[in-house]
């Protein structure tokens, strides 16, 4: 990859997770800008390489779809990983979704842990469940549709990012390892 490719990368997951974690939403402004520079920056390099771009991204997204539909993960996740098979190509969107499956095994058990050892966490989040039971019993909204939002999740942000950079980390010492 690319050095200004790589800073771009960088940059659009850093936006990415500091927005997940703050409002557990990615914005769609931020993974359709990367993801059409990233086709941009392969367009450049010929045609062979912007496939493998758009390969990417089609396994980037297919590979994350299934969590999405059985309501695991959220669809700007699914967009990010998109974005990320976009920027690493077809043969590095695989190993980096693998990577960020597991880093999101390991976030989601840190995160319960997290949420076990913290009553005051908890409590107010019965005192938020509570005074959300009394708003549906007057809106008459669905209570599991608020309860279950996506910003009571993990930032799934995070393990993509992870799974990322452990794919740029781990294939640059693998490269430089084969070059020397």
């Amino acid at each position: 990859m690319s050095g200004p490719a790589l800073v771009l990368l960088i940059g659009f997951l850093g936006v990415s997770v500091l927005t997940d974690i703050r409002d557990r939403k990615i914005p769609n402004l931020v993974v359709a800008t990367g993801t059409a520079l990233a086709a941009g920056i392969a367009l450049q390099h010929g045609q062979a390489v912007w496939w493998d771009a758009v390969g990417g991204w089609a396994v980037g997204v297919g590979m994350l779809m299934p969590l999405y539909l059985l309501r695991g993960m959220s669809a700007g996740d699914v967009k990010l990983m998109g974005m990320v098979g976009a920027f690493l190509g077809l043969h590095g969107v695989v190993a980096a979704t693998l990577y960020a499956v597991v880093a999101g095994g390991i976030l989601a058990l840190i995160w319960r842990f997290a949420c076990r050892q913290r009553p005051e966490a908890i409590s107010r989040r019965v005192g938020t469940l509570a005074s959300r039971q009394t708003y549906m019993a007057h809106a008459q909204i669905d209570g599991d549709a608020l309860i279950n939002a996506p910003r009571h999740g993990i930032p799934y942000a995070v393990a993509i990012a992870a799974g990322a950079g452990f794919y740029i980390v781990t294939n640059d010492l693998i490269s430089f390892q084969f070059s020397v």
